[in-house]
């Protein structure tokens, strides 16, 4: 998994910024993650998670066949102030997503 932050305005302006995931999957398994992206996003609103999530696959060039999600529209202390608690996050991905990126 690939993660980055995109701000979309000047650093001293703070607003507008995105984080992007990238998972590179392995062959065969995109029904699978699709399957444990859904049922993460079920359980992130079951922790009243209030963050936008999207989801899409890349289907042309050299990165097809890769999934990147994205959470836009925020401030960076928003990633210090998730509701979400991060030990749980992880648990989440373990369980559902982890297994079928190649790492």
């Amino acid at each position: 998994m690939i993660a980055g932050l995109i701000a979309c305005q000047p650093v001293s302006a703070q607003q507008n910024v995105f984080a992007f995931f990238e998972y590179d999957l392995k062959d065969g398994m995109a029904d699978r993650f699709i399957e444990g992206y859904a049922k993460d996003l079920e359980w992130h609103a079951s922790q009243e998670d209030d963050w936008s999530w999207a989801g899409w696959f890349v289907t042309t060039g050299e990165r097809r066949g890769r999934f990147i999600d994205a959470t836009p529209n925020h401030v960076w202390r928003d990633f210090d102030q998730w509701k979400v608690n991060s030990a749980s996050e992880l648990w989440s991905y373990s369980e559902r997503l982890s297994l079928y990126p190649d790492q």
